[in-house]
């Protein structure tokens, strides 16, 4: 088990530093090892301090977490969503870019989110498995390394968040960004949300990384603790309403669940994220569903992908 003890640096923290000693004339070098101040970790490999890593032990709970940073930089969270039987239902990660583009993904029991709804665009995906996906407007990128995301490598300096605030390691990383990643829109796509199903209380760590490979790059996070998603009554799916007679004949009796992005809940809004279980684990089935979780005089909702595309009033 890891010990407390007291160290010297040669540096102002344990991430701008280049060795650690243990007297603090800093003529003693400490025996090697890993070192870790509850945030990063680093390797002193003969007598000189290894890049900064990731503290999987001394991840900060998901309660609080909220921040935000601006600059090129990869930016990384390590949150403790919980392990008690409570803690379960979806983890909602709500992630706002700011000014030039910014890329995002999610790792959590070995899968890896990057698919947002964002309040102005809906749905953005269909980025090859692993890779973040690049969020903004694609009109603001002047301050990005030739006026674009596209390219690389950029070396881009590593930042990991404490639980309040995203502290530099030293170290840098090498970030490529290709055109599959290229998720920007004319409008940026203000609030995005990710859902990250968590039915199994057992597993509670999550990885959050963002990348910033323009110098207005910015982002603002919220991390929301697992609960279980909200529920809403709803029809029948039927694949088209062009006769409104079917759908409106249908009881609304089925029970569907809800993350919202532009609504307020128990009203659904565009763009949200709509399940058939309350982890967030099966979207919806594409098609038309009536409901009366919607502000008069409107009484249906079109899903496709597992998000609201549009809502309508139909059975008026």
């Amino acid at each position: 088990m890891p010990v407390q003890q007291l160290y010297f640096l040669n540096g102002t923290s344990l991430s701008d530093s280049t060795a650690i000693y243990d007297n603090s004339g800093l003529s003693i070098l400490s025996a090697d090892g890993w070192y870790s101040n509850g945030v990063i970790t680093r390797q002193q490999l003969g007598g000189v301090l290894q890049p900064a890593q990731l503290c999987l032990s001394c991840a900060a709970p998901c309660e609080g977490a909220d921040g935000g940073a601006r600059g090129d930089g990869v930016y990384k969270m390590i949150i403790d969503a919980g392990s008690s039987p409570s803690d379960i239902g979806a983890i909602i990660i709500r992630y706002y870019p700011v000014d030039a583009p910014v890329g995002i993904k999610a790792v959590f029991d070995g899968v890896t989110y990057n698919e947002v709804s964002g309040a102005n665009t809906g749905r953005l995906g269909g980025v090859p498995a692993g890779l973040p996906i690049f969020l903004g407007n694609t009109s603001n990128q002047s301050s990005c390394p030739s006026s674009s995301i596209i390219g690389g490598p950029f070396s881009v300096p590593v930042y990991i968040w404490d639980g309040t605030t995203f502290n530099p390691t030293g170290g840098n990383e090498d970030v490529t960004v290709i055109l599959a990643q290229d998720r920007t829109t004319p409008v940026g796509p203000n609030g995005c949300v990710i859902v990250i199903p968590k039915p199994d209380p057992s597993v509670s760590i999550l990885e959050i990384t963002s990348y910033g490979v323009c110098t207005q790059s910015e982002f603002n996070i919220t991390v929301e603790c697992p609960a279980l998603l909200k529920k809403f009554k709803g029809s029948q799916v039927v694949e088209s309403i062009e006769d409104p007679e079917i759908i409106c004949a249908l009881p609304v009796s089925q029970n569907y669940f809800l993350a919202s992005v532009t609504g307020t809940y128990p009203y659904i809004g565009l763009h949200d994220l709509v399940f058939l279980d309350i982890y967030g684990i099966n979207p919806m089935p594409d098609g038309y569903y009536r409901t009366n979780n919607l502000i008069s005089p409107d009484d249906t909702i079109r899903v496709v992908d597992g998000v609201v595309t549009e809502i309508l009033n139909i059975c008026a």
